[in-house]
């Protein structure tokens, strides 16, 4: 299996256990999400009153400068042990 078919069950995989996952877990799958498909994070910072978009930003922001490979791959093994935390197949 390819990197990005791996990378894309792993993210059909993330929207299926979002629900059982904390909040800093689901910030880190999202910033490597989004450095994976987007690349470095040069947008606008999010308004002072948009506290949970602030944090997703911040969360994208910390990771400028990381191939988007790396990237694919960190995602890939991060949801894969999020699995085994809680006690998911990654199917």
């Amino acid at each position: 299996m390819s990197l990005d078919e791996k990378f894309n069950e792993a993210a059909k995989t993330a929207r299926e256990i979002s629900d059982k996952v904390t909040k800093e877990e689901w910030m880190e799958v999202y910033a490597l999400y989004k450095q994976a498909t987007e690349g470095d994070n040069y947008r606008g910072r999010p308004s002072m009153g948009d506290i949970r978009g602030k944090a997703l930003w911040q969360a994208w922001f910390n990771l400028i400068g990381m191939d988007q490979c790396e990237a694919k791959e960190k995602y890939i093994t991060f949801v894969e042990q999020l699995c085994q935390v809680h006690r998911t197949n990654l199917n």
